[in-house]
């Protein structure tokens, strides 16, 4: 009867045993086989103007169930308004600064883009460990697109691999961005409630819309004459930290604004709705012809109604955000230098005409 007894009991032991292995073969084998992964893989938005060469770093965060061997991921993009020049390694891929730690194998004949892939040579062993931030790639983009044109860069395919003993392959959420080609005649939004005419130089940053309320952005100089604009459209682009709300509705409108009185006078408006994922809103308002008087100042005027409750959140700064006024804006703040010149031949004439006349009268 013991012996039955101690038997139980030994076999009760053993099979706790048993059980502890297998659950911890289990975490083990669990976290094992984990592909690597990581919180983002992309771009941010960028700019340039025509004819010049941009750096794009394509950039990942947090690395997880790593260390990473090797990426490969496709990147497209309008190649009609930047072209792939060549591509260099990032900063967590060039080993201090000795490059041939990875190898970069671009193949920019995708269509509709460009195809990457980078490893880590065998013979200079430098994963990615967890936990990393950075560039893994840095491209080159020659711009040949017109003022004012944008084209999206938007990542797809990505795959990331581990090393022994498991070489897994995971995938990383994409970030995607916006590329936009600078002009003269647009005029980016900063947050200081100013918009500056083809300067992209201004830091990112972002500002809020309050529900109820809006934000003239002035520009940064007062008219020095009346400037006249024709009836016309004027484009651009209006880009929003987060996804505006569901079914909310915010308008955007261009017009004079005098600085004194506070008083804003449209001369077009556009509206928009919020669909909750979209984040970029393309602007073409169709304008009256209006006069922005002397001392008042060329404005682009964005409301948040108060029907909803969402706030806006404009991004500004770095060419996110702005309006390009039409082919047949006269120049503001002055005329342009052709019509200044036009005018002073006219007073020429009006003045060798009177004179003209005088003289034969004597």
């Amino acid at each position: 009867m013991l012996k039955g007894r101690y038997k139980r009991i030994m076999y009760r032991k053993e099979l706790k045993v048993a059980l502890v292995v297998m659950i911890a073969l289990s975490v083990l084998v669990t976290t094992a086989s984990a592909a690597p992964t990581a919180d983002s893989f992309g771009v941010d938005d960028a700019n340039g103007y025509k004819n010049s060469y941009v750096l794009v770093p394509v950039n990942i965060t947090n690395v997880t169930d790593g260390p990473i061997i090797s990426i490969t991921f496709y990147i497209l993009y309008n190649k009609n308004i930047i072209n792939y020049t060549d591509a260099q390694n990032g900063n967590l891929t060039s080993g201090n600064q000795q490059s041939n730690k990875w190898e970069l194998n671009p193949n920019p004949n995708l269509p509709g883009g460009l195809a990457i892939s980078i490893s880590q040579n065998p013979s200079y062993p430098w994963p990615i460990q967890n936990g990393s931030n950075g560039s893994v790639v840095v491209l080159n983009f020659s711009v040949i697109g017109e003022p004012g044109e944008t084209s999206r860069m938007n990542l797809s395919n990505i795959e990331l691999a581990e090393g022994a003993p498991n070489y897994q392959k995971g995938p990383a959420p994409s970030k995607n961005g916006t590329f936009t080609v600078g002009s003269a005649r647009a005029w980016y939004l900063h947050n200081d409630t100013r918009m500056y005419k083809g300067n992209m130089s201004k830091p990112e940053d972002t500002l809020t819309i309050r529900n109820g309320s809006s934000i003239n952005w002035t520009a940064n100089e007062a008219a020095t004459v009346d400037v006249e604009f024709p009836a016309d459209y004027w484009t651009g682009w209006l880009k929003l930290n987060t996804p505006f709300a569901d079914n909310e509705n915010f308008t955007v409108a261009v017009g004079s604004y005098n600085i004194t009185t506070s008083n804003f006078t449209s001369a077009g408006t556009q509206n928009f709705t919020g669909d909750g994922f979209k984040t970029a809103f393309s602007l073409n308002i169709s304008a009256n012809e209006f006069t922005v008087p002397k001392g008042n100042n060329l404005s682009l005027n964005v409301t948040n109604p108060s029907a909803g409750s969402a706030d806006l959140v404009i991004m500004t700064g770095g060419g996110s955000s702005f309006i390009t006024s039409p082919e047949t804006d006269p120049g503001y703040p002055v005329p342009e230098l052709s019509s200044i010149i036009l005018f002073s031949v006219g007073l020429l004439t009006l003045a060798a005409y009177i004179l003209r006349t005088r003289f034969l009268k004597r």
